[in-house]
């Protein structure tokens, strides 16, 4: 079987049924649904609104695995906070600029819940030094746009890693076969964005068929 524990779906909105997201993640209880969060992008496409991002909470949370994914000033703004947010499974800064390393070390550590932080040039010395148990590390190569990535990372000793960057239903067979070429028999996730969305709108049609995908190989091997 393919250790794949999450299929992180990003980039519900205002568009997205709630109860549909209930709904999947009864069927397919691996799926974690990524909320993109940012002051300037509030309640345009892959930005929810606030009133839905609480409704989201409200009837989600307890029953579906759920990831708040930070970006821009917000990221301060988060980690100015006390590191404590019972309301999300887990965290991810999408760091785009170089950041106090100190600061975001003390995040990490203090925080209630695991922090993702993309490995990039802002980010590899975390990548490296921060507490595993708080740590998660994402392997993206196109920084959230989309773009496939080249080459598989190995995975960074002590981490739980995870995979990102131009997977879209049609290619994640072979996403997963040359993940799990690379990573063995250690446990990931991968994330999917544009790869589930229609003319930039959340397509759950496609959401459903890349979970198939996920849960069919989780169950059995991937042919290389």
């Amino acid at each position: 079987m393919v250790p794949i524990i999450y299929c992180t779906i990003t980039g519900a909105d205002d568009s997205v049924d709630q109860d549909r997201l209930v709904d999947i993640s009864l069927k397919y209880p691996f799926v974690e649904w990524g909320i993109l969060m940012s002051k300037n992008n509030v309640g345009i496409p892959r930005y929810p609104s606030l009133e839905w991002v609480d409704g989201f909470i409200e009837r989600c949370s307890d029953m579906c695995n759920t990831s708040c994914h930070v970006c821009g000033s917000l990221i301060d703004e988060m980690m100015n906070d006390s590191g404590v947010f019972p309301e999300w499974g887990r965290m991810q800064l999408n760091i785009g600029k170089s950041i106090d390393e100190d600061k975001l070390l003390r995040f990490i550590e203090e925080s209630d819940i695991p922090i993702i932080t993309q490995h990039n040039q802002h980010t590899a010395r975390i990548s490296c030094i921060a507490p595993s148990m708080h740590h998660h590390l994402l392997f993206d190569e196109s920084r959230g746009t989309g773009v496939p990535f080249s080459t598989v990372n190995a995975p960074i000793a002590g981490r739980f890693c995870g995979y990102a960057g131009g997977i879209t239903p049609d290619t994640l067979e072979t996403t997963l076969v040359a993940i799990t070429n690379v990573t063995g028999t250690k446990p990931f996730w991968i994330d999917i964005e544009s790869g589930v969305r229609t003319n930039d709108v959340f397509d759950i049609d496609k959401v459903v068929k890349a979970l198939e995908i996920v849960d069919g190989a989780r169950r059995k091997i991937i042919p290389s």
